[in-house]
């Protein structure tokens, strides 16, 4: 529902200057809320229209005065209608405070993203893991090269980003940057995580791009071919830490276990049932839901090359997640 809207001039009686003038007032009124400012002009009583709002006078003084009122009602209206367009919601205070140049430096998408970056360096360990910083780095580094890329700049105000702005980033992941759609999904989904983050600082009013939701290429499959497997099976790589990668890949496969789950296997999580079989039974790292798996010969073969490799109760020494893709056919 739009607000009720009025901007009216007057002049302050009671505080008559030795120069016999009273100094011009301006009252912005939205939704019975009503903030009183200085125009910063002053004019004698009897040049002055209360049932108008303005100079009556014809002379050069009068015609001044009633052009600058005109330019503040402009000013009024402009950042009435920015405000509305931007969030949705305006208020008497914050008008008053954009004409009279309070608060004008808005906060920028960037370095919003780089507090946020912050906070979470800080609570690695706490409430965030290592790896979620460095996540987050790379989505501030993708924004700020399509910002270059896109628009020419080096950061954006949070009152233009819309739904246009969501769709010509979509564009460029999917284009420029050729990502896949899972790649696709989590960069939209870190940036809209700092723009609901500067609605709950009400940075801003509401989230303009709430709904959007990003789309990728369509997957032809979701599996691995019979074919395929068999082909990475048969064929060891000659370099050794490419092998160990080979191996935890197929480990995957026969286990259906995410690189994060594998990252974290322990020692401690694989048990032995009375008929002398040995599961997996531990916590998935991103559901937080248990699984029990069985560690059929393929697998079981792989963890027994591992077997007391190391000092700590994991199971597996990792490389990178960039390492790990690699997978020669």
């Amino acid at each position: 529902m739009r607000s009720t809207f009025k901007i009216l001039f007057y002049i302050n009686r009671q505080k008559i200057k030795k120069n016999g003038k009273c100094p011009i007032m301006g009252r912005i009124t939205i939704d019975g809320k009503v903030v009183q400012y200085s125009a910063k002009e002053e004019i004698e009583p009897k040049f002055w229209n209360p049932k108008e709002g303005c100079c009556s006078g014809k002379g050069n003084e009068c015609r001044r005065i009633n052009l600058r009122l005109d330019e503040l009602k402009r000013e009024i209206g402009l950042s009435y209608q920015k405000d509305i367009e931007r969030s949705g919601y305006v208020t008497a205070d914050g008008i008053k405070n954009t004409i009279q140049g309070i608060g004008t430096n808005e906060v920028t998408l960037l370095k919003e993203f780089d507090l946020m970056k912050e906070e979470i360096k800080n609570g690695i360990g706490i409430t965030h893991a290592q790896k979620t910083y460095y996540r987050y780095g790379n989505a501030y580094n993708v924004i700020r090269d399509f910002l270059k890329y896109k628009y020419g700049i080096d950061d954006v105000e949070f009152s233009r980003i819309n739904k246009q702005f969501m769709e010509d980033y979509h564009f460029y992941l999917l284009t420029v940057r050729n990502f896949s759609t899972y790649s696709i999904q989590n960069y939209v989904r870190f940036l809209k995580h700092t723009i609901e983050r500067a609605v709950n600082k009400e940075i801003i009013y509401r989230n303009p791009v709430r709904r959007f939701y990003a789309d990728g290429r369509k997957s032809s499959r979701r599996w691995i071919p019979r074919e395929d497997l068999n082909a990475i099976l048969a064929k060891p790589h000659p370099v050794k830490n490419v092998n160990k990668v080979r191996n935890l890949f197929i480990f995957s496969v026969f286990t259906g276990l995410a690189y994060a789950d594998i990252y974290n296997l322990k020692w401690s999580d694989i048990r032995t049932d009375k008929s002398g079989y040995k599961w997996i039974y531990k916590e998935r790292t991103k559901t937080t839901t248990e699984c029990h798996i069985p560690l059929l010969d393929i697998p079981l073969f792989i963890i027994e090359n591992f077997k007391g490799k190391k000092n700590t109760d994991k199971v597996f020494d990792f490389f990178c997640y960039g390492m790990y893709n690699i997978i020669e056919k």
